[in-house]
C-alpha cells in the first residue's frame, strides 16, 4: 500500500530491510500492523441497537456494518506468527504433529498454549485484512513508523509482514547491525548479556556514545528482568527449550557534529543447538547473518586445560558448525569480526595460569573517546599466548583463524568472584554470589565489534604529554614479566 495523505520520501522509499526474525526483506511502506480489538462493550452496544423494536431499516443496517467492521478486529490465531514459532523449536520431540487440518492441539499437557493463543488481528498490504488500513501515518522524517486504522485509531504496533514478529517502533529507519552471542551451557552467556546490558549506558557513554531507547518490542530491561544477577540470589541458568527472542540495542555516536543512529540486534544462541542437524536449521540464519558474533568459552570446556570438565571440546564442534553456517556456499574465510571471548576470567586467577599483574583482571579506563585499541591488543596478546599453551586449545585457536579473517580474543568475568553450589528448597543445585559483584572487562569483546564495523572509533591511551604508552603493548607486558 503506498503512502497516502504524505507527500513520500526517496530516502526511506528505496531503502531495504531486514527482518531480524525471517530474514526476509521489506520496504517501511510494506509494514504491517497489529491493530486493538474493538472493546466488548462497543460490540454489544451495536448488537443492542440492531434488535430494538423501533429501529429503522436503514439505521439497523448502519449499525450492523459497525458490528461486522468491528467483528474483524478480533483476536485470532495467528498461524503465520505460529509456524515461525514452532519451526524455531518451541515444540520439539514430537509434542506437536502437523495434520491435514493443522496442528493437533491436544498432544500434550501444556504443550497447546501457543496453538490457541489469541493474537490481535494482523493488518499488512495484500493480506484479507488490508481494506482496514486506511493509510501509514510517517514520522517527521516522512518514516512510516504508524498506521491509522478504518475506525480512526492509530497502530503503533509495527510487524514484519512475512513472519509477523514485533518490530521496534523505529526499525528499519538507521542502519541494522546483528550481533550473535553464541556459547554452550554453562559457559556465563546468559549472565554476562544480563550484566552486559544491566550497565549498558555506562559502558556506551565510555566509548563516546548512547543508548537510546525504542519502544515496541523486546527491550533490554525486559531481559535483565527475566534473568536478573544480584549478590546473594540463585543466578539465571539460561536454560531454554527453545530459541529466545532477539534483544534490540538503539545505538547512537556523534562524529564531527552528525547523529548516526544504528539499530544493533543481538541474539542469545546455544551453542550446542548448532551442533545438531535441526539445530543448524533452526539458528543457522542468526549466524549467517551474522556482521559480528562473540563466540564465549568457559575454560573449562576446553580439554587440558587446568581444569577442564566433561564438557571439553564441544567448543570446537560448535565452531565448525558455524563456519558451516556462514562457509555453506563458498569455500573463503568469513570475514564477520569475531570475538573469541573467555568467560570466568577469575577463575584463571585461581589456577596461576596467568601472573597477578595481568592486564585480563583490570578494567578499562576509558576516555570517553572510544574504544581503547592499545588495551585490547595488551588482553589479545595475552589470551593468545595461553591458548597455544594447551594442545586443544591451540587446536581451537588454529581453527578460529581458518574460518575467520578478523578474530580477537578476550578474557572477562561477568561476576568477578567464582560462586558457592547451593541447593534449594526442592534440593535442585543452584549458583549463588556471596562477594561483591565486580564485572572485569565484560563490555570489551562487544565493543571491540562495534568498533570493527565502525561504529565507534578506535583511540591509544597515551601518557602524560601525549605519546602512546609503550609499556601498555605486548612487548612492553613481555618486558614486564621476563625476570
Amino acid at each position: 500500500m503506498e503512502l497516502k495523505d504524505t507527500s513520500p520520501t526517496k530516502k526511506f522509499d528505496e531503502k531495504e530491510i531486514k527482518c531480524p526474525y525471517c530474514f526476509k526483506i521489506f520496504h517501511h511502506y510494506e509494514v504491517g500492523f497489529r491493530a486493538e480489538p474493538v472493546s466488548q462493550k462497543i460490540i454489544e452496544e451495536y448488537r443492542h441497537k440492531i434488535t430494538e423494536v423501533d429501529i429503522d431499516e436503514e439505521t439497523a443496517k448502519e449499525y450492523t456494518v459497525k458490528l461486522e467492521n468491528a467483528q474483524k478486529y478480533e483476536k485470532q490465531r495467528d498461524d503465520i506468527w505460529l509456524n515461525y514459532w514452532l519451526g524455531k523449536g518451541w515444540a520439539e520431540n514430537g509434542a506437536l504433529y502437523e495434520n491435514e487440518e493443522g496442528y493437533d492441539e491436544h498432544t500434550e499437557p501444556g504443550r497447546e498454549s501457543i496453538l490457541t493463543e489469541q493474537q490481535e488481528v494482523v493488518i499488512t498490504p495484500g493480506n484479507e485484512n488490508s481494506d482496514l488500513l486506511v493509510r501509514y501515518i510517517p514520522d517527521a522524517d516522512n518514516f512510516c513508523s504508524a498506521g491509522m486504522d478504518n475506525l480512526g485509531r492509530k497502530m503503533k504496533k509495527r510487524i514484519c509482514p512475512h513472519c509477523h514478529n514485533l518490530l521496534p517502533q523505529n526499525y528499519g529507519k538507521y542502519d541494522i547491525k546483528f550481533i550473535s552471542v553464541v556459547g554452550i551451557s554453562g559457559s556465563g552467556k546468559t549472565v554476562m548479556l544480563s550484566q552486559l546490558l544491566k550497565n549498558i549506558d555506562d559502558y556506551a557513554l565510555g566509548v563516546g556514545a548512547d543508548v537510546i531507547f525504542d519502544a515496541g518490542a523486546n527491550t533490554i530491561n525486559e531481559f535483565t528482568k527475566q534473568y536478573p544477577v544480584a549478590n546473594n540470589s540463585p543466578l539465571p541458568t539460561g536454560t531454554r527449550e527453545h530459541f529466545a527472542p532477539p534483544i534490540f540495542l538503539p545505538f547512537s555516536k556523534v562524529t564531527n557534529g552528525v547523529r548516526k543512529n544504528t539499530t544493533i540486534v543481538i541474539y542469545d544462541i546455544a551453542g550446542e543447538s548448532c551442533i545438531r542437524a535441526t539445530g543448524l536449521e533452526q539458528y543457522g540464519p542468526f549466524v549467517k547473518n551474522a556482521d559480528g558474533i562473540i563466540f564465549l568459552l568457559d575454560p573449562r570446556q576446553i580439554a587440558g586445560f587446568a581444569f577442564a570438565d566433561a564438557n571439553a571440546e564441544k567448543p570446537a564442534a560448535v565452531l565448525d558448525a558455524m563456519a558451516q553456517a556462514f562457509l555453506l556456499e563458498s569455500t573463503s574465510q568469513s570475514k564477520v569480526p569475531i570475538a573469541v571471548a573467555y568467560s570466568k576470567s577469575d577463575k584463571l586467577r585461581e589456577t596461576g595460569a596467568l601472573v597477578q599483574e595481568s592486564h585480563i583482571f583490570k578494567n578499562i579506563d576509558y576516555t570517553g573517546k572510544g574504544f581503547m585499541q592499545s588495551e585490547y591488543h595488551n588482553v589479545k596478546f595475552e589470551v593468545e599466548r595461553l591458548m597455544n599453551k594447551y594442545a586443544h586449545s591451540k587446536n581451537l585457536h588454529r581453527r578460529v583463524h581458518t574460518y575467520f579473517t578478523n578474530c580477537g580474543f578476550f578474557a572477562f568475568s561477568s561476576l568477578g568472584h567464582d560462586t558457592e553450589i547451593e541447593k534449594d528448597e526442592n534440593g535442585q543445585e543452584k549458583q549463588v554470589l556471596r562477594q561483591n559483584l565486580e564485572s572485569i572487562r565484560i563490555e570489551e569483546p562487544l565493543m571491540w565489534i562495534l568498533a570493527e564495523l565502525g561504529l565507534i572509533d578506535k583511540v591509544n591511551k597515551t601518557v602524560e604529554g601525549g605519546k602512546k604508552d609503550a609499556a601498555s603493548g605486548p612487548l612492553g607486558f613481555i618486558k614486564r614479566i621476563i625476570k
